[in-house]
């Protein structure tokens, strides 16, 4: 559910082609992928989820989770609230 969702900000823009045919077919241990049909003429963007194409969109995120509907508490725990809970849970132990 909701509170195990978290955004990893690691960015693969720039990437050459061949390495989204690497990820999408499970970083390698099957072929050909069943994540996406590589006989497509793909662009990079076209692996980057619409409207954050490029890193510089990335502070609109917040934005397009509450114009979906997502409630502002959720959006709160998708940006990083559920990463801080964890990462609370893990170190005070």
């Amino acid at each position: 559910g909701i509170e195990h969702v978290g955004i990893g900000t690691d960015n693969t823009q720039e990437q050459p082609l061949s390495f989204w045919h690497y990820i999408t077919s499970q970083q390698g241990t099957k072929y050909p992928s069943t994540f996406a049909d590589t006989s497509v003429p793909y662009t990079e963007l076209d692996f980057q989820p619409k409207g954050l194409e490029t890193p510089a969109k990335f502070p609109f995120l917040a934005e397009a989770l509450l114009d979906r509907g997502y409630s502002e508490g959720d959006a709160m725990k998708i940006l990083g609230d559920n990463w801080l809970r964890l990462f609370g849970e893990v170190w005070e132990n």
